[in-house]
């Protein structure tokens, strides 16, 4: 009988090699998810210390979360230097010669040198345009956009999809079942989740309602994770191990048709839809180390987005479409990072300052682009936070001594 695969590490210690953290934070559990070219699919479990808590209980007021100190200075905006002022030349208005009467010129024969059209300089490669800089916050005290929020929780005997809202409150679990529910991604219309589970023996993406009924399978599988939503609800991306290694996949959502777009046979996951729904960003170990790359959705012109010395995983895209948020363990221990569409300006944000924070990951942008909601790490749990765009004002809404995962955003919360 197949062994069952399980969905447990967001990444995977053999696969990313440079990561380089796992001396550092010896024993800690700290999950990651990001598929391996090996025989397991989606998540694989690393020991951590369990959920003791009733996962049902009432959900904790914001007000009791221990939400760590904020920094107190915002890192280095992530705002893009402007671009460089043209200098307007003084325009001396030269005379203009008064043209010289000629006396009947001789018709040449032959109009010899066609006058080559110097070719206007080229406006030197005014290199894409910088994306709009998103203004920072007003002040401390402006709120973050409610939203509801799907993540999964370790309950110690397996994954399930629980729904909170970003200020802490109305904690509701949407799954119960043996096998495991992962990596839930909200419809644009909020009304379905898409997520992965291995209820039927094999690990395929399912579909649900928003409250969690009328669950029904999509995909064929095996081996199917990571599911990400065009903009138009029509399309799912998603991982696929079916023929080996991870490839990337996109499923029609009314049809169940399934077409690869990506299949280099070196680790291709986590794929998230461009904003116009015509490209595809997703982490691939293609050079020896995870980097990031786009892709269109037929599969063609793909392009190489980050470079730099060790692995860049879990891209999002931002919903104005000019950057990409990301998780990059450049530094030793993951860090958020977000770079241009361009493949320009990456900046990588420093680690949260919660209690004995080890790592920052799975960066989601806030519809109105202003902000991420992530996961943060420490030696005993990983937790859901969120930030603005700059760094600032981090805040803890989900904290446990447990595993809170995968995060994604649905509506907003109606007042």
């Amino acid at each position: 009988m197949r062994r069952r695969r399980s969905l447990r590490a967001e990444y995977s210690s053999a696969r990313v090699r440079s990561w380089g953290f796992g001396a550092a934070i010896a024993g800690a559990a700290l999950v990651l998810l990001v598929a391996c070219n090996g025989g397991s699919s989606g998540v694989i479990r690393v020991p951590i210390e369990r959920v003791t808590a009733d996962v049902r209980a009432t959900p904790v007021p914001v007000a009791e979360l221990p939400v760590g100190r904020p920094r107190p200075t915002p890192t280095a905006p992530v705002n893009l230097p402007p671009p460089t002022p043209t200098a307007t030349p003084t325009a001396t208005p030269s005379p203009t010669p008064e043209p010289t009467a000629t006396p009947s010129p001789t018709p040449s024969p032959t109009p010899t040198a066609t006058p080559t059209p110097t070719p206007s300089p080229t406006p030197t490669a005014t290199p894409t345009p910088a994306p709009t800089p998103t203004p920072a916050p007003p002040d401390p005290d402006t709120p973050f956009p409610l939203l509801w929020v799907a993540y999964q929780v370790d309950i110690g005997r397996n994954l399930e999809i629980y729904v909170i809202a970003t200020d802490g409150t109305g904690l509701r679990r949407l799954t119960i079942n043996p096998a495991d529910d992962a990596q839930p991604a909200w419809s644009p219309d909020g009304s379905t989740i898409a997520f992965a589970s291995n209820r039927d023996g094999e690990f395929r993406i399912w579909l649900m309602s928003s409250l969690g009924r009328d669950i029904r399978p999509l995909t064929q599988g095996p081996g199917d994770s990571r599911p990400s939503w065009s903009p138009d609800g029509s399309t799912i991306a998603f991982q696929s191990q079916r023929r080996g290694s991870p490839d990337i996949w996109i499923v029609d959502v009314e049809t169940g048709e399934e077409t690869q777009v990506v299949g280099s046979g070196r680790a291709e996951n986590s794929p998230s839809f461009s904003p116009d729904g015509s490209r595809i960003v997703y982490s691939a170990d293609r050079f020896g180390q995870f980097d990031l790359f786009t892709v269109a959705v037929d599969g063609s012109d793909v392009q190489r987005l980050t470079d730099a010395a060790g692995a860049d995983l879990e891209p999002r895209w931002s919903p104005d479409g000019t950057r990409v948020a990301f998780a990059t363990i450049r530094e030793r221990q993951p860090h958020v990072a977000i770079v241009n569409a361009d493949g320009t300006g990456t900046i990588v944000l420093p680690l949260s300052e919660f209690r004995y924070t080890l790592g920052d990951r799975a960066p989601v942008w806030t519809p109105d682009g202003r902000a991420l909601v992530y996961v943060t790490a420490d030696g005993d749990s990983s937790n859901l936070a969120v930030m603005w765009v700059d760094g600032s004002g981090r805040t803890l809404f989900v904290f446990r001594f447990g595993d809170d995962s995968a995060p994604s955003l649905g509506p907003a919360v109606a007042p």
